[in-house]
């Protein structure tokens, strides 16, 4: 029983934050203005809600998961006010090591 209200919650959450392959011109010109800035080294989106942001882990200060934390949501509430989209922001530093995420979802009418 909790397996299938996971899978619901699931599908729900899909078809409310409208996910798709793509992300949209304004949030593509978005993530390609965040390099460059705060240790910010790439970014790329998996899809149209997900943005993964890689930063060089000296940039992170003494306590890197806290200023990743911060970034994270900084990213998250610009990025959402820009494009009015939906996004979760995740920073890594390498391939496989991720300091922290944030969302904002944007409310169905």
């Amino acid at each position: 029983m909790k397996k299938l209200l996971t899978l619901m919650f699931i599908c729900l959450f899909i078809m409310s934050c409208n996910i798709s392959s793509e992300p949209s011109q304004k949030q593509q010109e978005f993530a390609q203005g965040l390099v460059g800035q705060s240790g910010i080294i790439k970014t790329e989106w998996s899809n149209n809600l997900s943005l993964r942001v890689t930063v060089e882990l000296s940039a992170m200060g003494i306590n890197p998961k806290m200023q990743a934390q911060l970034l994270a949501d900084e990213i998250a509430s610009i990025g959402f006010k820009y494009s009015g989209d939906s996004i979760c922001a995740s920073i890594y530093y390498g391939n496989l090591n991720k300091l922290a995420s944030s969302c904002l979802y944007k409310q169905r009418k």
